[in-house]
């Protein structure tokens, strides 16, 4: 199965979020898009970040009705920080036969070196990263090809 994994705080989930999730799902013909709300984002404060039940919440909300996207409670109920690498070595366990396509947006992509056991994730996971406008291309490929 293949299956893309989007991660997130969603705080709130918005318009570009759905389309990112959407547009990859499409492009990629993937089975499945697991849409996954952190629960605790390592790399942002969480003074303003609504509770995990609410966002994931809002995220059924926003992909109601939709045939492939799915939203997941994995790092929710995990609790603690959620590592990506974490939730990829679960899904792995889980679905040991399935392809992995990790999506993100320009602004994670370009601070994936940074992310705890990067190069493990990069193992796991095609690495499918969506431009918020079209000047980002060019640093999305500069960054891709080092």
């Amino acid at each position: 199965m293949r299956t893309g994994v989007f991660g997130g705080t969603f705080n709130p989930i918005h318009c570009g979020h759905v389309l990112l999730a959407r547009t990859y799902a499409a492009a990629l013909h993937l089975d499945r898009v697991l849409v996954i709300p952190t629960y605790l984002p390592p790399h942002k404060a969480g003074g303003q970040l609504a509770g995990g039940c609410h966002r994931l919440n809002m995220c059924r909300l926003a992909f109601e009705g939709d045939p492939v996207c799915r939203v997941s409670d994995i790092e929710l109920r995990r609790g603690g920080k959620s590592y990506t690498v974490d939730t990829l070595k679960q899904l792995t366990r889980e679905n040991p036969s399935d392809t992995f396509y990790l999506i993100m947006g320009s602004d994670m992509f370009l601070s994936l070196t940074q992310w705890y056991d990067w190069q493990r994730i990069i193992l796991d996971a095609v690495i499918c990263a969506g431009a918020r406008s079209p000047g980002q291309m060019q640093a999305l490929r500069a960054e891709a090809a080092r």
